[in-house]
This record gives C-alpha cells, sequence and structure tokens, in this order.
C-alpha cells in the first residue's frame, strides 16, 4: 500500500513539474507552433533552432525569441517577438550578413538594450542599439567605430551622420551598455517543444 502510495505522489510530483515548465511558455505556444509550421520561402521563417523567454523590457512579461545556432555552438538571437494587448507581434528580425549569410552578433544587456554588430567588407564596424520605446522595439542609436557618427534614422543612412568624437562614442556606448552585463539566455531546442 506505502508503494502505490508512493507512486501516486511520484506521478503528481513529475506532473506538477512538467505543468510548471508548461505554464511559463505558453502565452507563445501559438506563435511556436505556427513558427515550427512556416514554409523556409516565408519571409517571417528565420530557420532558428532555439527559443528563449526573458523579459527585456522589465515590464513584467517574457519576451519571446529565436536563435540560429551558429559556429561553435553559439546561438545567436535572430527573432524577438513580444505579446501587446493580448496580441503576438515581431518586434524585430535582426537578420543576416554576408555571401554566406551569416547571423549578425546580437547582445542583450541586463538594462534592456540590445546591440547588433554589423561588419561591413571594408571591416567597418556598426552598433545598432534597440530599446523598448512606447511597448515597441525600436532602433535607439547607430554608432560606426571608424568614422564615430550617430545616426538615429536608420532609412536615411548618409543624410543623418553627425560627426562625433572617440570620447563621445566611447560614453554613447557606455550609457547603452551600462555596465557591460549581458543576459546569458536559457535557449531551449524548437525540435522538443512540447515534448
Amino acid at each position: 500500500m506505502g508503494k502505490k502510495i508512493f507512486v501516486w505522489l511520484l506521478c503528481l510530483v513529475v506532473v506538477g513539474l512538467w505543468g510548471c515548465g508548461r505554464a511559463e511558455v505558453e502565452p507563445y505556444s501559438d506563435a511556436i507552433i505556427a513558427y515550427l509550421a512556416l514554409p523556409p520561402a516565408s519571409d517571417l521563417y528565420a530557420g532558428a533552432e532555439h527559443y528563449a523567454l526573458c523579459d527585456i523590457d522589465n515590464d513584467g512579461t517574457e519576451e519571446l525569441l529565436f536563435g540560429k545556432e551558429y559556429v561553435n555552438d553559439e546561438i545567436r538571437l535572430y527573432t524577438i517577438y513580444a505579446k501587446k494587448n493580448g496580441k503576438l507581434v515581431r518586434q524585430k528580425q535582426f537578420g543576416t550578413i554576408g555571401e554566406g549569410g551569416s547571423i549578425c552578433q546580437t547582445s542583450l544587456f541586463k538594462n534592456g538594450t540590445v546591440r547588433v554588430d554589423r561588419v561591413d567588407d571594408e571591416v567597418e564596424f556598426y552598433y545598432y542599439y534597440f530599446r523598448f520605446s512606447g511597448g515597441r522595439l525600436k532602433l535607439q542609436l547607430l554608432l560606426l567605430d571608424n568614422t564615430y557618427f550617430i545616426d538615429n534614422d536608420y532609412y536615411d543612412f548618409t543624410e543623418a551622420q553627425i560627426p562625433i568624437t572617440k570620447e563621445e562614442f566611447d560614453r554613447l556606448r557606455k550609457e547603452f551598455e551600462g555596465d557591460g552585463q549581458v543576459v546569458e539566455l536559457d535557449w531551449k531546442p524548437l525540435a522538443e517543444y512540447g515534448r
């Protein structure tokens, strides 16, 4: 009799733990399932292999992040979704660069800033800084490493360049990156979702 009660209690604990794990992903289950069903030719399909949850903007609701595996088992952030007014909204898809389609290096800082690094063919480093503003993830600043300029107008790249000094460049990086602490995301394989 005692053995049956123990087995029954063990089953309840396992089911309870499984339910807790699913509850944290549940608000995004429809998005994950829909994403997995996208054809590779779709504009929304990123070929992501992993997902994670993180409250980037510290509003008490976690955002859904998709990531792709890169070299040396590194997983790079590719797409961010957020729940807004009960609907799932794609906030940003960071894309690929270069002929091989390598994924941009993306860092998520504990202060809520997302930095995307891009290197062009001339070996100039671009740092794109995104933050949530008004419920949307928006580009706040673009810094170019070799010529030190600010560009707050992403779509009018050459017209909005404002030359700055190296000191100003460093100050702006610190302002957006804070103390430099990066969030360690708990990536989970998309293929194992729901198991």
